[in-house]
């Protein structure tokens, strides 16, 4: 009885071990893509004198803060960088231009576009998904092992308004660079599934 009690035991804390161990690798995979934004990296675990102002609404399980326009969604417990969201407000077609441009720059060619207002740049661990390979796979009906996500929207139509020549012309949009590898477990622990 003593040693089934022990193994039980052991068992619990391999357990214990094996999830702590495979949610630090998931850190660690998606930082590994050296995908940042605004000198935030994701995955990346942020220092406790970071400059950011607490925020209310979180999922259980993570913490929200702005800094500036930028908002963060970190793991309560290791302070991991979950989530970033950006908006931006008034834009003029040149800064639309300038800012898809940087973004362009910074994460390659994207993914994919939607409704001529969205771009999408999709990783699995070993990179970015060129839009050929994702037109693929998208072929072959099959989806890609999807690591971290980059997402810029515009309410205008991006190349349509970046070209325009209305000086009045405004435009609102945001950016959002997450990993649904990382925030899957906050997320299902609000599913009720009873």
């Amino acid at each position: 009885m003593k040693s089934l009690l022990y193994s039980f035991l052991f068992l619990g804390i391999l357990l214990i071990v094996t999830v702590q161990a495979s949610s630090i690798s998931d850190f660690e995979k998606v930082q590994k893509l050296g995908l940042s934004y605004k000198d935030f990296l994701l995955g990346e675990k942020l220092p406790e004198a970071e400059d950011l102002t607490p925020l209310k609404g979180a999922l259980k399980g993570t913490r929200r803060y702005r800094k500036g326009s930028l908002i963060l969604a970190v793991d309560e417990k290791t302070r991991h960088l979950l989530a970033l969201y950006d908006e931006y407000l008034n834009l003029k077609p040149k800064d639309v231009q300038k800012l898809v441009g940087e973004l362009v720059a910074r994460f390659g060619e994207p993914t994919f576009e939607a409704h001529e207002k969205m771009l999408f740049w999709y990783f699995t661990s070993k990179g970015k998904i060129s839009s050929e390979a994702f037109k693929r796979l998208r072929e072959e009906g099959k989806k890609p092992e999807v690591v971290a996500i980059a997402k810029f929207y515009c309410d205008q139509r991006i190349v349509e308004f970046g070209n325009s020549k209305d000086s009045k012309a405004k435009a609102r949009a945001y950016f959002t660079l997450y990993s649904p590898l990382l925030i899957r477990k906050f997320v299902y622990d609000k599913i009720n599934f009873n």
